[in-house]
């Protein structure tokens, strides 16, 4: 064979294998970027979930501090976590316009809502504010305890609002001391409101929220537990993410109620546009049913709409601390 002869073949040869070292170059060079791409969105979000995350375990209060509380001293931290926890929820949810950074639930894609609930009740107070729900056209969602007459959870009933279940003693040592416990006292007040309205309620709220650390003094770890029993046996849990401060503020007026009312949803101008609002119906909230009206006339000057909470309400629920 010739030199011309072989020159030929080993040409094609380094040819060949500069072109396989090139296409090798751009599929690598590709693919580093798609990684690369791939790792800044990562840190992007994991960012955003620490900032959250941050801001939350900034109010939670340690086991450690907890521990060494009277369960006194204890419900008025819950009252100020609570607090401090809603008006960070609010703040978030306003900054992102997505109240999933508050918790896990989905804001509507078009509107304004809110949702009246009223805690610890019925009472002497009940007929009034269902008079004023009635007047207004509004729903609203009534978290009930136990009061001997049965014609107050008759009455919510039949003026088609929600009934709600809260607890039969509202005694934090009785309902937390285990998770058995919890349900014995939910399974008495679930009695009870089928016994006087016929209602299966399958909607609950918290003694205390599902956020409270009083539990702690009671039984470790017994909110975590209640809370994923809760789900497993059909129940939907509710906490708020707005509220008036009516049971914690002694002699509160209508006007401060208000006033406690719009700091809770607005943040320099700018509402949420999903509100559960914590308000009271014991016998003592005389205050809440006088400014039950002007509560109503600011949201609906807003542009909100009402709604009362069925199965089916995206739950607002507080990060856990027990």
């Amino acid at each position: 064979m010739s030199k011309k002869h072989l020159i030929l073949p080993w040409t094609l040869v380094v040819l060949l294998s500069f072109g396989i070292a090139a296409l090798l170059f751009l599929y690598q060079d590709q693919k580093n970027n798609v990684q690369q791409t791939s790792s800044s969105s990562s840190v992007s979000s994991t960012n955003t979930q620490s900032s959250v995350s941050s801001d939350v375990s900034s109010i939670a209060p340690s086991s450690s501090s907890s521990e060494d509380q009277t369960p006194e001293q204890a419900l008025q931290s819950d009252i100020e976590l609570a607090a401090a926890q809603t008006q960070l929820m609010t703040s978030i949810s306003i900054k992102s316009s997505r109240l999933e950074n508050e918790t896990s639930y989905v804001v509507p894609s078009t509107g304004k809502y809110v949702y009246l609930t009223f805690d610890d009740g019925p009472s002497e107070n009940t007929p009034g504010v269902l008079e004023i729900l009635k007047k207004n056209k509004i729903k609203a969602t009534f978290f009930v305890v136990y009061n001997k007459n049965k014609e107050y959870y008759r009455q919510i009933v039949e003026d088609g609002q929600t009934l709600a279940l809260h607890t039969y003693t509202h005694d934090y040592k009785k309902v937390y001391s285990s998770v058995n416990d919890y349900f014995s006292d939910l399974d008495k007040i679930s009695d009870y409101v089928k016994e006087a309205a016929g209602i299966d309620s399958r909607i609950v709220r918290l003694p205390g929220g599902s956020s409270n650390t009083i539990s702690r003094h009671y039984c470790k770890g017994v909110m975590t537990s209640v809370t994923e029993e809760l789900q497993k046996r059909g129940y939907s849990y509710y906490d708020w993410n707005a509220q008036c401060l009516d049971a914690t503020t002694e002699n509160i007026t209508a006007s401060q109620i208000l006033k406690n009312v719009k700091s809770f949803t607005e943040i320099n101008g700018v509402q949420k546009p999903y509100i559960m609002l914590l308000l009271h119906n014991a016998s003592t909230e005389t205050a809440t049913k006088d400014a039950l009206q002007s509560i109503i006339d600011y949201y609906r000057s807003l542009g909100y709409q009402f709604e009362a909470i069925t199965p089916d309400t995206p739950a607002v629920h507080m990060t856990l601390q027990n």
